[in-house]
């Protein structure tokens, strides 16, 4: 939980919009404002990342 907090905003509503509430790419679109389905996936794949890495981060 600490390593979602570390997250900016936007990295923080996609990953809790995919994971914890399963919306489906067209919400998280409209919710992050972008252009397409496809940013949005790549939103979240990016955030998924740099919540790993924060996770990381806390273990070290």
């Amino acid at each position: 939980e600490a390593a979602l907090e570390r997250l900016r905003d936007g990295d923080r509503l996609a990953v809790i919009m995919r994971i914890e509430l399963d919306c489906k790419y067209e919400e998280i679109r409209e919710a992050l404002g972008k252009p397409s389905v496809a940013a949005a996936q790549m939103a979240v794949s990016r955030a998924l990342v740099r919540l790993a890495e924060e996770m990381s981060r806390g273990r070290a």
